[in-house]
């Protein structure tokens, strides 16, 4: 099988498990009403090679904001390069300095969108709230459009919950809704939740070279 072909079975088969996951966490979610409460469930290998629960519980790092309320993300995993196995899952999350990941790496994560909000928004605020917070993701939004941001890796994006419009170049537009699934090949883009009610997406970033 040709390389190319490869990776598009692979990345099918990435969102696949990503509308799986958004089920998941729908029911979860409708449960609990947070997606900061959300389990996390990692397995492993004990010293004789049976597959075991190493993690499982919430995870360590969950980033809310006071300028932007409603706002939250949850970083589920994080790797900084391609993957061996037997893998030793090692948590990176509380130590990882870049919520982007770099070539070869990395990142899963859920997102609330707040709803639309007619409250005054002042930008530098959160510019400098979630520079502290996210590091890395934070600088590449953009001063002169907000929301608008670019970042060195392909992101699956599926939609758990809500709506939400994602905005390309040109003012370009598309609506997602619950089920549907995104691939963001390194391009400049912004979520724009133009509704009253919270919208949820699941991402997984992989890093890549630009």
């Amino acid at each position: 099988m040709h390389t190319q072909t490869r990776r598009s079975f692979l990345g099918l088969g990435v969102l696949t498990w990503l509308a799986a996951c958004a089920r998941a966490v729908d029911v979860s979610l409708k449960q609990s009403g947070s997606i900061t409460t959300l389990r996390r469930v990692v397995t492993g290998r004990n010293r004789a090679g049976k597959a075991i629960i190493v993690q499982n519980g919430v995870s360590p790092r969950v980033v809310t904001t006071e300028t932007l309320p409603g706002l939250a993300s949850v970083e589920v995993w994080a790797t900084e390069e391609i993957p061996t196995l037997p893998v030793v899952p090692v948590d990176l999350i509380t130590t990882m300095k870049s919520f982007v990941p770099g070539p070869g790496g990395t990142r899963f994560r859920i997102v609330q969108f707040p709803g639309a909000s007619t409250r005054a928004f002042d930008q530098e605020a959160f510019r400098r709230e979630y520079l502290a917070k996210a590091p890395g993701l934070a600088e590449a939004m953009e001063l002169q459009d907000s929301g608008m941001h670019t970042t060195d890796s392909v992101d699956y994006g599926v939609v758990i919950s809500g709506e939400i419009t994602l905005e390309l170049d040109d003012g370009a537009t598309v609506s997602l809704k619950q089920g549907d699934c995104v691939v963001q090949n390194g391009t400049r883009h912004a979520w724009r939740n133009r509704n009253t009610t919270p919208c949820v997406m699941a991402f997984v970033l992989l890093g890549a070279a630009r």
